[in-house]
């Protein structure tokens, strides 16, 4: 439970990060910036990828890849030839939002939540997009999405709403990939 927690407590505050082979990728402030270098081998370049749109979180792929949550939703990314391709639309009825962290649970699920651009109260949702590409609200009304994580035996499920100063857990079901019984941490 300590490490779930500290998972969740961890701050996603401008910056989220993911490793995959031989690149580290950092989505700052709306662009999309990919560090090669992470192990002995590596030769340190750096190149940055114009990103279409704010992208607030990103994650590899399993068949190659990565999978970002952007502004408009779910894109698949090809960092070889720049491509941002979407794969599930989100919250077109607010285009003030944004999302802000994500995070794989173990079966390869990407959970992301969302914002609004004006840091609006309760306009945020919690997504998961699903490996067939369906995305699906799982969480609302929340002001700003950071700290997703997941206790170690996979039955909890913890989520931050930062200016709430509030960490929510639910009963999480991984086989079903649901969120059940929210309350304060």
């Amino acid at each position: 439970v300590v490490a779930g927690l500290a998972i969740a407590l961890l701050p996603g505050a401008g910056r989220n990060a993911a490793v995959a082979g031989e690149r580290a990728l950092l989505s700052s402030h709306g662009g999309l910036n990919c560090y090669s270098g992470n192990h002995a081998d590596a030769d340190g370049t750096y190149r940055s990828v114009p990103a279409p749109e704010v992208i607030g979180c990103i994650v590899p792929r399993r068949r190659g890849g990565f999978v970002a949550a952007s502004r408009s939703g779910f894109k698949a990314v090809d960092l070889d030839s720049g491509t941002f391709t979407a794969l599930a639309a989100t919250e077109s009825d607010l285009p003030g939002n944004r999302f802000n962290a994500g995070k794989c649970d173990r079966l390869g699920r990407f959970w992301a939540g969302s914002m609004s651009l004006a840091a609006a109260p309760n306009k945020g949702t919690l997504w998961r997009l699903a490996p067939d590409g369906s995305a699906h609200a799982m969480a609302t009304g929340i002001h700003v999405s950071n700290g997703l994580g997941w206790s170690p035996d996979d039955r909890r499920f913890y989520h931050t709403d930062t200016p709430k100063r509030e960490i929510y857990v639910y009963d999480f079901d991984l086989a079903a990939g649901t969120i059940d019984n929210r309350r304060v941490f």
